[in-house]
């Protein structure tokens, strides 16, 4: 996914990258940058998302990207937290810029995960104007069902008109099922 003017420029902003090795029980790699401002309040525009298995512990997500935190969907806050106790994985909510590389409308992430069901759900985010252009833009595919070890997969779309056309900005994502 692709979402600000220059692509690999500062922070490699606008790129998410994903991985697992399940050999070495180490969950890593969520970094993204979107804002017109990289670094500037509440260091706008980066995420860091690892997970050490093997120490069973899950570190600290946030984000913060808009001009006007709290404006409009709550644009700009993004909140990860796990409960090892209680086994709940909290949400996680994001929502980008007015104005990332182009026209772009903001997007929200939401993720949750449920250990005791062995159910992992949820990543949702808007996108930009032409979805499937330059690095596949628009598109975020996320897997993991540790239990039957099966793979989900999440896809959206993302005109410019959130709401309007496709469903602009929802996400769908299906539980992948051994056959």
């Amino acid at each position: 996914m692709s979402c600000h003017d220059k692509v690999g420029s500062q922070l490699n902003a606008g790129e998410i990258f994903m991985e697992e090795d399940r050999a070495r029980k180490v969950r890593l790699i969520c970094t993204m940058a979107c804002p017109n401002k990289v670094g500037s309040q509440l260091n706008v525009g980066e995420i860091f998302m690892e997970e050490d298995r093997a120490r069973k512990v899950r570190l600290v997500c946030t984000m913060s990207c808009h001009d006007k935190v709290g404006s409009q969907l709550n644009v700009g806050g993004i909140f990860m937290e796990e409960d090892r106790a209680r086994k709940v994985r909290l949400v996680c909510t994001m929502s980008c810029p007015d104005k990332v590389g182009s026209q772009l409308n903001v997007g929200e992430i939401f993720m949750e995960e449920d250990r005791a069901r062995k159910v992992r759900l949820i990543c949702t985010m808007y996108c930009p104007d032409k979805v499937g252009s330059q690095l596949n833009a628009g598109e975020i595919f996320m897997e993991e069902d540790r239990a039957r070890k099966v793979r989900l997969v999440c896809t959206m779309s993302c005109p410019d008109k959130v709401g309007s056309q496709l469903n602009a900005g929802e996400i769908f994502m299906e539980k992948g099922r051994v056959r």
